[in-house]
């Protein structure tokens, strides 16, 4: 098979490019020997940086580190970190071997394997303050895994990360917090593999549970799946509304101000912003949110009526493309957004206002704010969540007599089974109707 290999800068989302391309390898335009080179299966990306050596007279190859562990900016970091000390006679391969062989010794006349505090406070401290979020990452470990500071890195195990998340949970981080931690700690024990203070990684393979799906005893929660009622149905769309006039108000205020005459006048929109068209597209699709954030202009076909596209959850499994015909009332959404957005032809439908239009997704907790402010508006129970409106639309088509396949199929279900499971009690009605047919047949 033929290396595909592209130059280009290295991003976040020129990684996700290449990913969906099968690119080999994305040398960058910015640094001469920075790459980010991908598996086969696209399933291991890892950053690299190659230089000549001015000490040994060749051209070695220094790994930076695995994405998304270490991000393309961290990376980036990393590697102009080691420019400057190239250009003063430091290079990272030998200064990495050195590092090594200075833990290796330490190791030696160590009695007890080393602590995690003991790692984060030594060696792992100097790594982390080169990066420009290593500080936040070096006071993120020792807050939230301060109970576990004195516990061996070879002895951590699966259940310790169970009873971890629960813990955050009960104390009230956000999920998007706990992963952070999470995140960081993988990474850490991964170097501490990289540099030969353990043999593995003793939480390879460990994945947290999902939000809400944890309770005291580390046993999964039901999650209940229903319509919702006429009143509730109510409350979102007042709740909806009642944000958008917000916005808009508070746009119109801002403009009075001759430094703000710069932005956009809301009033000539139908959306003050992604907010209200991505809940509606949950409300009239069923789609889940992960798939929202990742939708594209290029998905839409057919005038809008057509979403073909390879579902978030499934991914990993092939890229098998799945096609979604789209009601008349979220047609009409999106059109109003495209509109709103200038007519675009490419980008994600609903991308980061922190960036150029359509160029990067919107963060993964970009909703979660909104969310609460309209579920006040609306008069809302607060333990709603977003996902409740994908199970409406769920509900609201087996309630409405459509058989269980085709239910699967606009609810991208991988097999029947899970529709069966969460929706056919709805049926119970159609079940009893097609009983009494049977019955008048016979007499």
């Amino acid at each position: 098979m033929t290396r595909k290999v592209i130059s280009r800068r290295i991003t976040e989302s020129a990684i996700q490019d290449a990913r969906k391309n099968e690119v080999s390898e994305i040398r960058d335009t910015l640094i001469m020997g920075f790459s980010c080179m991908f598996s086969r299966d696209q399933t291991v990306i890892s950053f690299f940086y190659r230089y000549r050596s001015k000490l040994e007279q060749k051209r070695p190859v220094v790994k930076v580190g695995r994405w998304p562990s270490v991000s393309a900016d961290i990376a980036r970091e990393v590697v102009t970190g080691w420019v400057a000390d190239i250009a003063k006679g430091k290079e990272p391969h030998i200064e990495r071997e050195r590092q090594r062989q200075e833990i290796k010794e330490r190791q030696k006349h160590q009695v007890t394997f080393m602590t995690l505090a003991e790692f984060w406070d030594g060696h792992y401290r100097e790594h982390l303050l080169r990066n420009k979020s290593g500080s936040g990452d070096l006071d993120r470990l020792k807050r939230d895994f301060s109970t576990w500071r004195d516990r061996s890195l070879r002895e951590l195990k699966k259940l310790d990360l169970v009873a971890w998340q629960i813990a955050c949970e009960k104390r009230g981080l956000a999920h998007s917090s706990i992963k952070r931690s999470w995140n960081v700690l993988r990474a850490m024990l991964n170097y501490a593999v990289e540099m030969e203070v353990i043999d593995r990684n003793p939480l390879q393979g460990a994945r947290l549970q999902r939000p809400g799906a944890v309770e005291s005893e580390g046993l999964p929660i039901p999650v209940r799946r229903r319509v919702l009622h006429q009143k509730e149905v109510d409350g979102l769309f007042r709740g909806l509304q009642l944000y958008t006039d917000e916005r808009k108000q508070q746009r119109r205020h801002s403009r009075r101000k001759a430094s703000k005459q710069y932005l956009p006048d809301l009033d000539k929109k139908t959306y003050a912003d992604h907010v209200v068209p991505f809940m509606l597209c949950i409300y009239y699709g069923g789609f889940r949110p992960g798939d929202i954030f990742s939708l594209r202009w290029e998905h839409l076909e057919n005038d809008f009526t057509l979403i073909t596209k390879v579902l978030d959850k499934t991914a990993h499994h092939g890229n098998k493309v799945q096609y979604f015909p789209l009601s008349e009332s979220l047609t009409r959404v999106l059109k109003l957004w495209w509109e709103d957005q200038g007519l675009p032809r490419k980008g994600y439908v609903f991308s980061s206002p922190r960036f150029a239009q359509g160029e990067r997704m919107l963060a993964s907790s970009a909703m979660r704010k909104p969310w609460l402010k309209i579920k006040k508006f609306g008069g809302l129970p607060t333990e709603l969540d977003i996902y409740s409106l994908r199970h409406n639309f769920a509900s609201q088509l087996v309630m409405a007599g459509v058989d269980l396949p085709t239910v699967k199929s606009l609810m991208g279900h991988a097999s029947i089974e899970t529709t069966v499971k969460h929706y056919a009690h709805l049926r119970q009605d159609h079940l009893q109707e097609a009983l009494r047919r049977l019955e008048t047949e016979r007499s």
